[in-house]
Parts: C-alpha cells; structure tokens; sequence
C-alpha cells in the first residue's frame, strides 16, 4: 500500500510542478496561463 500511494504522491508532484493537477489552482498556473496568453500575442503585436 506505501508504494502506491507514494507513486501518486510522486506523479502529484510532477502534475503540479506543470500545471496539470486537478483542482489546484495556484498562484504559478495563473501566471503560466498568463504567460500562455500574453507572449504569443506580443509577438503579433510587435512583429
């Protein structure tokens, strides 16, 4: 049972680290969905 919950525990992390994990959102995933968003329309607006 402790392998398995620490696979979870392990793919959690890595989920979060990205953006991926459901449910969660932080401070970072705004900023990245921010950056997602504004660099993309920069580059049409300044090109």
């Amino acid at each position: 049972m402790t392998s398995i919950v620490e696979h979870f525990r392990l793919h959690r992390t890595l989920l979060l680290a990205i953006g991926l994990w459901p449910n969660n959102q932080s401070k970072f995933i705004e900023l990245q969905f921010s950056l997602f968003f504004a660099v993309p329309n920069s580059f049409v607006i300044f090109q």
